[in-house]
């Protein structure tokens, strides 16, 4: 379910109705493939614009559908509710009336007690609450759910398709100033292995010649993915640039994390870690640990 969601997205496209009736087995084998149907509610992915109409079915709508301003995370969301369901057999967010479902999805906090949440793994309660997340500029998405632990298989991250909110970050990062540029770079340097996992599955899925950097030509095949947008050839380059700290012609992984970081789910899912980590981000800036960043520290810095 994940991989039509993450596919979806890049292709441009957002199905906006997925729920269990709306996931079909092509045969009766017992490895058949898993088929997405019904794409009667689906719609184009336009840059930068929302969806403002109220569609989906109640127990799977998001709450942004319902606050009439949705993406592509309400699809993610709707597979957070299956998960929910297959797991303790019961809908997270449940009323009588339509009215009442939608007040629960847009004010109900996730519940995990009673059975049989106390015999599920915390790897899959923890998979279920990143879906789960009403802000959806925090919630995982398609192709980050695919990298969680509780979803990789064997361990292992298998055929995981490009995220498109990785490939905006990179478009975004061009535009950033140097300093703050520089000033992610080293947030990027406080994440640990666990939290840049599914970075690393992304940089792999780019770096087709597995050179361990990536190169002006894999960047352009990456970018070229992501079919709603178009990007010139030259802005191509200038993201390679911006990227390329060390300016040595290649992105690095530790340069990749820099520019694709999510930063908005790294400050609102663990609110007493981001205050910890930003505050050695900025030490890395303030040499003498004063509390204050000099001119002078900055141009150690930046020059």
């Amino acid at each position: 379910m994940l991989k039509v969601a993450a596919r979806c997205h890049l292709n441009g496209v957002v199905h906006r109705d997925l729920k269990p009736e709306n996931f079909l087995f092509k045969s009766k084998e017992e490895d058949c493939p898993l088929k997405a149907v019904d794409f009667g509610l689906s719609d184009f992915i336009r840059p930068g614009k929302r969806f403002h109409d109220v569609v989906g079915s109640a127990y799977y709508v998001a709450p942004e559908v319902l606050k009439r301003k949705s993406g592509p995370e309400s699809d993610v969301w709707s597979i957070g509710v299956i998960t929910y369901i297959l797991l303790c057999g019961r809908r997270p967010f449940w009323d009588k009336t339509e009215a009442g479902i939608f007040n629960e999805v847009l004010k109900k906090k996730l519940d995990f007690r009673g059975k049989p949440w106390s015999s599920i793994s915390s790897s899959a309660k923890d998979f279920i609450k990143k879906l789960l997340v009403k802000d959806p500029r925090t919630r995982l998405t398609a192709a980050q759910a695919l990298s969680h632990p509780w979803v990789r298989e064997g361990g292992d991250a298998s055929k995981i398709p490009l995220d498109i909110s990785v490939l905006s970050n990179m478009r975004e990062f061009v535009k950033y100033s140097r300093l703050k540029q520089l000033a992610f770079r080293a947030l990027a340097s406080t994440l640990d292995t666990e939290e840049i996992a599914n970075l690393r599955d992304q940089f792999n899925a780019i770096d087709i010649d597995r050179s361990g950097t990536i190169t002006l030509e894999e960047i352009r095949q990456a970018l070229a993915n992501d079919r709603p947008w178009t990007i010139k050839e030259s802005r191509v380059l200038e993201i390679l640039q911006a990227m390329d700290s060390n300016r040595d012609g290649f992105v690095d992984f530790d340069e990749f994390v820099a520019a694709t970081m999510h930063v908005h789910q790294l400050e609102e899912l663990d609110m007493e870690k981001w205050q910890k980590r930003s505050k050695a981000a900025f030490e890395k800036f303030d040499v003498n640990k004063d509390g204050f960043i000099t001119t002078e520290e900055l141009r150690q810095v930046l020059f």
